[in-house]
């Protein structure tokens, strides 16, 4: 199994170690190292607010990512990790809640990957003479984690940042050797930077668009239903429902705003009246990577140890607090013997 420590401050390694890449897996990333006693900052051509981790909406469960058994290790190295920040009350310092997320789809059965990683799963079918919200066939519902991206990310931001000290550069690295020489260990979690900074083919982006929309009390629980899906946001709801392979155009589509609000408005009708003149989309490109993620120890791409860390696909706030544990301990790794 990936890492089996979740880490503590005060192990006083003092590696120098710099993380490319702010967005979740970065964060988290550097977060780790902080705790194991290294000396970390962050380098990165955009601010986490500008990455694909801030255009999503977020709960624990599995999506977009290549199977394999790196993602199982990652599924439940990252449960371990969110239950003992609600142990340790950082959860709700960081504003991650529980709340019930709902699969609703046309077909005869659901299937949810890592069903056994979620909690109180329940299903339900109209075949059985239940009421299926939307007008389903079937749902599937489970208790998770939430993460409300406009408050969570900020506030792993601040963490990092300011109350642990973590420089951040805001540069474009052309390659990982260029950041070798202020660090021991380079820590490549660039997304799909990583097709470019490492020759990595196996990355392809999957382009997906968001929108956030006016909704009089959101609910408390979030949906995917058949291709669409809906999280509560402050005031509102953010819309998505888009997943298309190959694409890097990051400028938003009035046609796929409208089809997103109309596809939604199935499980809630209000929607279907709604003006979309003037709501702002967000696009993001989730680092899909044929083969599945990548998270090991290269001693070959730099004159310093770099560790891999992406390819996560649209599990990246899912698979972030385990992938900040393995890669503390490939640095550790590095830290005990060269």
């Amino acid at each position: 199994m990936i890492g089996a420590r979740l880490g503590r401050v005060g192990e006083e390694q003092d590696v120098q170690v710099v993380v490319v890449g702010a967005g979740i897996i970065g964060l988290l990333a550097a977060h780790a190292l902080v705790h194991r006693g290294h000396a970390v900052a962050i380098h990165a051509a955009e601010a986490p607010a500008a990455t694909t981790s801030a255009t999503a909406g977020a709960s624990f469960k599995a999506r977009s990512v290549a199977p394999g058994p790196v993602t199982d290790d990652l599924v439940a190295m990252s449960r371990r990790v969110l239950e003992e920040w609600d142990r340790r009350g950082f959860s709700a310092a960081l504003g991650v809640t529980r709340h019930r997320h709902v699969l609703a789809s046309d077909a005869a059965t659901i299937d949810l990957p890592y069903a056994d990683r979620m909690d109180d799963v329940v299903r339900r079918s109209s075949d059985d003479g239940a009421t299926i919200r939307g007008g389903f066939r079937t749902e599937l519902s489970f208790r998770t984690w939430y993460f409300d991206v406009p408050s969570v990310l900020p506030a792993v931001v601040a963490h990092v940042l300011d109350d642990h000290g973590v420089a951040f550069v805001r540069r474009t690295v052309g390659s990982l050797g260029e950041v070798g020489a202020d660090a021991q260990v380079v820590v490549n979690a660039t997304g799909m930077g990583a097709r470019e900074l490492v020759d990595d083919e196996r990355l392809e982006p999957i382009r997906g668009q968001g929108v956030v929309v006016p909704f009089a009390d959101p609910p408390d629980w979030s949906v995917s239903a058949d291709g669409f899906y809906a999280y509560p946001r402050d005031g509102g709801l953010f819309l998505g429902g888009t997943a298309e392979p190959g694409a890097w155009d990051r400028t938003p589509d009035p046609a796929v705003t409208r089809r997103l609000v109309a596809g939604n408005a199935r499980v809630f009708p209000a929607l279907a009246d709604l003006p979309t003149d003037d709501l702002e989309a967000v696009v993001g490109l989730r680092p899909y990577r044929h083969g599945g993620v990548r998270l090991d120890l290269d001693r070959d791409v730099a004159p310093v140890p770099v560790v891999h860390a992406y390819g996560h696909g649209g599990a990246g706030w899912t698979l972030a607090p385990g992938t900040a544990v393995a890669v503390a301990d490939l640095v550790e790794r590095v830290a005990h013997h060269g």
